[in-house]
């Protein structure tokens, strides 16, 4: 079976990303596309999403970003590389790139790229004026 395609979509808070997606997932509605999105998507990404979004901690840079790393390796082993293996498209609201910005860019760490996390087929990069 032909491998899937992994379509991510990054951009800042509010630039319509997930309106995107879902706008994607629309029109291959057809084709059953997975659609994923970080951090969330497995029970713990969920967890993680409150803590990292609504917990209020005060978290350390580097904790902040194994957290999402945490997160997202479970992503990929719960639902993205499965489905890619089953050859489904799958669709993601925030993606690796999110984490180069933020933890990279933004707070100035050392981001690195795990071999084992799959590299998207297709990223959109929404640019929407500040």
């Amino acid at each position: 079976m032909k491998r899937g395609l992994f379509i991510t979509f990054e951009g800042t808070e509010g630039s319509g990303k997930t309106t995107q997606v879902e706008l994607l997932r629309q029109a291959l509605e057809s084709r059953g596309p997975v659609m994923v999105r970080e951090p969330g998507g497995t029970e713990l990404g969920e967890r993680m999403r409150d803590v990292l979004l609504f917990g209020g901690m005060d978290l350390h840079p580097e904790a902040e970003m194994y957290l999402f790393m945490a997160a997202r390796a479970q992503l990929i082993n719960e639902v993205i590389e499965p489905a890619l293996a089953q050859g489904r498209i799958v669709i993601a609201d925030r993606f690796h790139d999110s984490t180069l910005a933020y933890q990279g860019g933004g707070r100035r760490l050392a981001v690195h790229w795990p071999p084992s996390f799959p590299k998207p087929d297709l990223t959109f990069l929404v640019a929407v004026p500040v």
